[in-house]
């Protein structure tokens, strides 16, 4: 680390935690007709008192809908544990809005392709997500 981060502060991983899973899928899919996912993405700022903690959570919907009826679904909310060291040069809301969240998505991702492909899925990929157009989107 460079000693210029040290006297500035950083942001670090303390945890990202699996807090919330719930998943259902048909018995019966025909893979040969279209399937239209519907994906929905929250994220939500926790309040602590610990003023060098964050806990930052996404959520995740998603609804897979053949002919006008839900195939499967998958709701998913992973919450990343960040300690704060000194004074990031990174202001603290642009940390929570946009770079906790990129750091918790990929673990969503992965969480999200495990359960599909055990379920007789086959890959579901989620999109990319650009944090930091949503960041300045929800500010």
């Amino acid at each position: 680390m460079e000693e210029n981060q040290k006297l500035q502060g950083v942001y670090k991983i303390e945890n990202i935690l699996l807090t919330s899973l719930n998943f259902l899928r048909k018995e019966a899919i025909d893979f040969k007709k279209d399937i239209k996912n519907n994906i929905n993405l929250v994220t939500e700022i926790g309040e602590i008192e610990n003023e060098e903690q964050i806990i930052v959570s996404v959520l995740l919907s998603v609804k897979a809908v053949q002919n006008n009826d839900e195939v499967f679904s998958i709701d998913i909310k992973m919450t990343g544990l960040f300690i704060k060291e000194g004074t990031p040069v990174l202001p603290e809301e642009v940390f929570k809005k946009v770079n906790a969240p990129a750091i918790i998505y990929p673990f969503i991702r992965e969480q999200v392709a495990t359960t599909c492909l055990k379920s007789g899925l086959g890959n579901v990929f989620l999109p990319p997500v650009n944090f930091v157009e949503r960041g300045t989107v929800n500010s």
